[in-house]
């Protein structure tokens, strides 16, 4: 079974997740396999996801340290890649 990133939403709104597999399902929900993907407005994207900035940069950084997403700040230009 595939989870869409809606699917994956009301699972954290139902408190089914932690932070970081919250958003760790959301981006691999949202690109394609081998793929990379990017947020290009990090606000919009929380606000979408219902995530505040600060959870999604300390769920982000946690997931880095793991090693389980590789990311490129574009500059300071707001967009994420992964």
């Amino acid at each position: 079974m595939t989870l869409s990133p809606d699917d994956i939403k009301q699972l954290w709104d139902a408190e089914h997740y932690t932070l970081k597999g919250y958003l760790y399902h959301l981006l691999l929900a949202h690109r394609s396999p081998g793929k990379p993907w990017k947020i290009e407005h990090v606000p919009d994207f929380c606000q979408r996801w219902a995530l505040s900035e600060r959870q999604f940069y300390k769920a982000k950084a946690a997931l880095v340290a793991e090693d389980l997403i590789e990311e490129t700040n574009l500059g300071g230009s707001g967009v994420e890649r992964f």
